[in-house]
């Protein structure tokens, strides 16, 4: 399993865990969920370009 794969299922369980946390306080307010959205999807884009990086060394090796 990549090291990329991991980060993604990482960031997955760590967003359903915040958005468990933020219903359960009651904070539906865009300028907390907004900014957080964008940093998960920023940080998958990079484990997604990470993951593309490790195949093609994979491909290249071979």
């Amino acid at each position: 399993m990549s090291r990329a794969w991991i980060l993604l299922k990482a960031i997955f369980f760590l967003s359903l865990g915040m958005g468990w946390y933020i219903s359960l306080k009651g904070i539906s307010s865009l300028t907390i969920t907004i900014p957080l959205a964008l940093v998960l999807v920023g940080i998958a884009a990079i484990a997604y370009g990470l993951s593309k990086k490790e195949e093609k060394v994979k491909v290249d090796v071979k």
